[in-house]
């Protein structure tokens, strides 16, 4: 992927991830457009990358950087669905292909696949979109998700702790898809496996956002 296309993509991701609100100029799914959003809630994603992942600095993404990444909605609302308690996740090879999986009650469904697809289309061609059961527990960088009981999904992770050996160490102003501000984590082990797909992670890159909190609307 060239420089100037992952920046684009990177942007179109973060401001669904609490880092800006609004999206004029990035393309996004056509059942997005025109559509208000607020999203709050937790980010954490678990890269094939060492401690810190280099496509952050680069601007590119690395060959063969597989990547899981979630987002699990406190609260919010999309196309004036409310959202909270949803979760979305993307699974796959950065710039490449991903895999997106859906955790939302009846009323929330559409609303939610949309909003997966807008968020997670920076990072790859969308083979699929299903409907899963995804669990997200943990705190400040100690995180575990499972998708299906962990037959789809398992993923663990742990902060990367500053000098003072208490706060996670920050990474500022980065042209990351993540948001231009994240905190370091560890994915301690994960894996993936659907159908042709899969791989496996272990004492690889993470990043993480506790405090996502974004509003604005799609471009019509």
């Amino acid at each position: 992927m060239r420089r100037r296309e992952f920046f684009k993509g990177a942007v179109g991701s973060a401001l669904l991830l609490g880092m800006a609100d609004t999206v004029e100029g990035i393309p996004v799914p056509a059942e997005a457009n025109g559509s208000d959003y607020r999203v709050v809630g937790t980010f954490v994603d678990g890269c094939a990358c060492n401690v810190p992942c280099p496509c952050s600095f680069a601007g590119s993404f690395k060959e063969g950087c597989n990547n899981i990444g979630i987002v699990a909605l406190t609260s919010g609302t999309f196309n004036g669905v409310e959202l909270a308690g949803a979760k979305l996740l993307e699974a796959g090879l950065a710039g490449n292909w991903i895999r997106v999986y859906v955790d939302a009650n009846e009323r929330q469904q559409e609303a939610a696949t949309a909003l997966a697809k807008a968020a997670f289309a920076a990072y790859g061609r969308i083979e699929a979109v299903r409907n899963a059961s995804i669990s997200f527990s943990g705190r400040d960088g100690r995180y575990r998700v499972t998708v299906d009981s962990g037959k789809v999904v398992e993923m663990t992770t742990e902060p990367v702790l500053g000098v003072d050996q208490k706060t996670p160490i920050v990474l500022a102003n980065v042209p990351s898809a993540f948001g231009s501000s994240v905190m370091q984590a560890r994915t301690i082990k994960a894996s993936f496996q659907d159908g042709n797909r899969s791989f496996k992670l272990e004492n690889s890159n993470s990043t993480f956002n506790d405090r996502m909190n974004s509003k604005g609307k799609f471009p019509t």
